[in-house]
């Protein structure tokens, strides 16, 4: 029999393929690359700055308060936010931004999205916030001292 390699397959050449494939399936499985490369496509695709937690202080807000302050710093290599959280039950919390500019900036929960602007000094505040998972979005705002070319979004941290 004489064997050319433009000839087609035939049921044999198939058979034995499908063994071959079957053997090293079990011997050497192929990784499973799809969901990482999904991934790493999803991360190309993502246009933000992401900005980590650097710093988590708490401390009393006075020296006869029993009340402590939550102080967390995130950083980005545009900016540094940092956020001051009450404790006692109350529902607020105001930052500042690193270097002060006025940004639109976003507080994210799970079930809300509250939105208001930093001050020339790079202030900003926000009330009623509910307990739980939140993280911060700063985005370029036109006409703004700092310039940012993606949106700003801070680590989640639990309120």
């Amino acid at each position: 029999m004489k064997f050319n390699a433009h000839d087609p397959l035939d049921d044999d050449d198939i058979a034995v393929l499908e063994e071959l494939r079957a053997m090293y399936s079990k011997i050497d499985p192929a990784p499973d690359m799809v969901a990482r490369v999904l991934f790493a496509l999803d991360l190309d695709q993502i246009d933000i700055e992401f900005a980590a937690v650097i710093e988590e202080l708490v401390g009393s807000m006075g020296t006869r308060s029993t009340e402590s302050t939550r102080t967390i710093t995130f950083e980005g290599s545009s900016l540094r936010v940092t956020i001051a959280v009450p404790g006692g039950g109350r529902s607020y919390l105001d930052g500042w931004i690193e270097p002060p500019g006025i940004l639109r900036i976003a507080l994210v929960t799970p079930d809300a999205r509250l939105e208001t602007r930093s001050d020339e000094g790079g202030r900003f505040a926000f009330e009623s916030i509910p307990a739980g998972p939140v993280h911060l979005e700063i985005h370029p705002t036109p006409g703004n001292s700092v310039h940012l070319s993606h949106p700003v979004v801070t680590q989640q941290v639990v309120l």
